[in-house]
């Protein structure tokens, strides 16, 4: 009897899951018209600026004080990230670019790609879009203790959209646990690396 209550009491005030939310969830394939594109921003050297003014403001914001990008860094014990916040002065283009070039810089710090992909989740009122690329050391390099090296453990890029607008691009960098891995190096690091 009780259940039978609780099943049309559900029935009225919730939806099923997948009425309220449709996900899709797919590779992330750059078209041939964007990888030209970003040749083209790397060729006249269009990030240069963006990646000095990035730099000064991650300079700054270690300091106390705000730079000229609006960004956040977050330290966790395990976990420590860079949030880059939009501003309609970006254009649509310059986070994508950011990513992949972010992406490069860290394939050649010893790292393998191990994930490229978007999620599209259809909410109520609005698309939330997630672009990701998740990086992780490329082979175990053993030190003096048999510890692996772990760089600067496994990181993450991703853009977050709500409705084709970017929110913000973050990168994550994660250290993987356990006695059998030696500590990460420095995120701070890290973000001067990816943003010289």
């Amino acid at each position: 009897m009780v259940s039978g209550i609780v099943k049309f009491v559900r029935q009225l005030f919730y939806l099923p899951e997948n009425n309220l939310n449709q996900v899709r969830h797919e590779m992330l394939v750059r078209p041939q018209s964007f990888r030209l594109m970003y040749q083209k921003w790397l060729k006249l050297h269009r990030h240069k600026e963006p990646l000095k003014n990035l730099y000064t403001s991650f300079t700054f914001g270690n300091l106390g004080i705000d730079g000229e990008m609006p960004l956040h860094v977050f330290q966790e014990e395990s976990r420590k990230r860079l949030l880059i916040h939009y501003l309609d002065s970006f254009g649509k283009d310059l986070f994508p670019f950011l990513m992949d070039y972010f992406k490069e810089c860290t394939l050649k710090l010893g790292y393998q790609s191990y994930l490229s992909d978007r999620k599209i989740v259809e909410r109520l009122g609005y698309i939330e879009k997630t672009e990701k690329h998740v990086l992780r050391p490329a082979s175990p390099v053993f030190i003096g203790n048999s510890r692996q090296e772990q760089l600067y453990g496994i990181i993450t890029l991703q853009i977050k959209y709500i409705d084709e607008r970017p929110l913000y691009l973050e990168i994550l960098s994660e250290e993987i646990p356990g006695p059998d891995f030696a500590p990460a190096f420095s995120f701070a690091e890290f973000i001067e690396i990816l943003l010289s």
